[in-house]
């Protein structure tokens, strides 16, 4: 088998091409998860908000369990779909968020044995932890793709995320309005990066 060596600007022309190919492949017609669970993550956290704060009851915090049903739906999706040229670009961000996906699964798990076993209501963690994940998944991600904007964007979602945490552990209680902060913060670290990826794979 006959090998060759890349020189400095065929090696930087192959880097190109490859995030590129990733680019396009993350459009929406392809399933662009970020605006998928964005959009799906501001929904639901805006509906909780504004259920909570007619009926101040805090049942409602449930809806979040549709998430599990949002994961389920893209991987279907993902799986049924066609398979576009999958480049170690697309391979590396795949690695990413399938380690954010299992950090929320091990974090929603975690908790509930944790709170059962302790008797204690440990579920408000969930929001900013979550916050946190998205955020460094998403800034890892515009740090592979070589996008400024969503490599430090997401950076408001992942301090407000420490915020919440923060004001948790001192504290030992959480707010309603978190769930709106949550919307916000999913504009700007999955909606908008989301946004920028489709523009810039359009041109």
């Amino acid at each position: 088998m006959e090998t060759r060596d890349f020189d400095e600007k065929e090696s930087l022309s192959i880097i190109s091409e490859m995030i590129e190919s990733t680019r396009q492949n993350m459009q929406v017609g392809s399933g662009n998860l970020f605006l998928i669970y964005g959009y799906s993550l501001a929904g639901i956290s805006l509906l909780v908000y504004v259920i909570q704060g007619l009926t101040n009851n805090y049942i409602w915090s449930l809806l979040w369990l549709v998430m599990f049903g949002v994961m389920f739906f893209t991987k279907a999706k993902k799986v049924g779909d066609d398979k576009p040229v999958v480049t170690y670009t697309d391979q590396a961000i795949s690695g990413v968020w399938q380690i954010t996906g299992i950090l929320f699964i091990l974090t929603f798990v975690v908790i509930f044995l944790l709170g059962n076993i302790l008797s204690y209501n440990l579920f408000n963690m969930m929001l900013p932890l979550s916050l946190i994940y998205m955020g460094i998944g998403t800034s890892i991600t515009g740090v592979i793709l070589k996008e400024p904007l969503i490599k430090y964007i997401p950076v408001s979602g992942f301090v407000c995320g420490l915020y919440m945490l923060v004001i948790y552990v001192t504290t030992g209680q959480s707010e309603s309005v978190w769930n709106l902060y949550f919307c916000i913060a999913s504009v700007l670290t999955m909606i908008i990066p989301g946004h920028i990826l489709n523009r810039k794979s359009k041109r």
